[in-house]
């Protein structure tokens, strides 16, 4: 039998209450997160501080926006996101994308950065006018049935 409890504790693996073992301390490295990562997080807190300024709807749109990009920017290269502001100039010129689409995301980008602090000059994107949606099916609906009604007269 043993003399004690707390012997009996440390015999088996555990230290006894009295019998506290002290330790250098051992430096931790923070884990590295993918760029990603990082830009979704960025964007994450850009949400939240905008939710006394905006709208959740606008909040919501924007960062989906923003979201894309991101994704655009780690396909093109995985130590790249949203941070990057000569990259995502870059692929704003480069990418096929509607104009309309590419002067919402440069409006969107212009205020992610302004709240960053990050100096963009955003490349000149115009915006097409189109007329409404309603207004073009009118239309087209008009090209399709005025023939039909002419032929009804004859």
């Amino acid at each position: 039998m043993s003399a004690g409890k707390g012997q009996d504790d440390a015999e088996h693996g555990h230290p006894s209450s009295s019998s506290v073992v002290m330790r250098e301390p051992v430096e931790v490295q923070p884990a590295s997160i993918s760029s990603l990562s990082q830009g979704k997080v960025e964007i994450l807190q850009y949400k939240l501080a905008m939710l006394k300024q905006l709208k959740s709807s606008t909040i919501l749109g924007r960062g989906k926006a923003l979201e894309s990009v991101n994704n655009a920017m780690n396909r093109r290269d995985v130590r790249t996101n949203i941070l990057n502001a000569t990259a995502v100039s870059t692929w704003l010129v480069e990418e096929a994308l509607n104009p309309n689409r590419k002067y919402k995301l440069v409006q969107d980008l212009k205020s992610f950065y302004a709240w960053r602090g990050i100096p963009w000059k955003p490349p000149r994107i115009k915006r097409q006018y189109t007329s409404p949606f309603l207004v073009r099916v009118l239309s087209n609906v008009r090209e399709i049935l005025l023939p039909v009604k002419c032929r009804e007269m004859d």
